[in-house]
């Protein structure tokens, strides 16, 4: 755990909004659709920390963690129909830069959502003085790997997992320098 990192994650703003989007907290009150959303196979096997089935109790679980975690900054996506959409979120890990992560649910898919939410996330993240994020998805994970590219991540290493769900499976790690980097 970096502490340099969960300090600075914990100065992120509590909202952010985007012309689309407002990431805020997730709340009990999306449990429902947090949970119809995430119990998808298509999710489940492109993500690390995602149990298939995704049951009720996997989303209060979840919201319950989250609400208790210093070491992640979690947030609902809302589109402009104020729909939950997904997940996006930023995590202090055992290395220098915290770890971004994020999922759609399947029928916001194609609408830029995920794209727009990593932006607003990483101009955040440069607005209180984070320079460097790492990211990773399954490399057969096109959609991510295009997302993660277009908001400026390079790809630095690709290589088979080693652990978790995603062991023996080829993983593409990324790397975004922000003006502090």
């Amino acid at each position: 755990m970096n502490k340099t990192s969960i300090i600075k994650i914990g100065k992120l703003p509590d909202t952010i909004r985007s012309g689309r989007l407002l990431l805020r907290a997730p709340q009990t009150a999306d449990a429902g659709v947090l949970q119809k959303l995430a119990n998808n196979e298509k999710i489940h096997r492109m993500l690390a920390r995602l149990p298939y089935p995704y049951e009720m109790s996997d989303a209060l679980d979840f919201l319950d963690r989250v609400e208790r975690d210093g070491e992640e900054r979690v947030y609902a996506i809302i589109n402009e129909d104020g729909d939950l959409a997904g997940i996006i979120s930023l995590r202090s890990g055992s290395g220098p830069a915290p770890e971004l992560g994020y999922w759609l649910g399947e029928p916001y898919w194609g609408r830029g959502y995920a794209s727009e939410a990593v932006r607003i996330v990483l101009e955040a993240a440069g607005r209180v003085g984070i320079g460097e994020i790492m990211a990773r998805s399954i490399t057969e994970n096109i959609a991510s790997l295009r997302v993660l590219k277009r908001a400026g991540f390079a790809e630095i290493s690709r290589g088979i997992d080693d652990c978790g769900q995603h062991e023996g499976i080829c993983v593409t790690k990324m790397q975004w320098k922000g003006r502090h980097g």
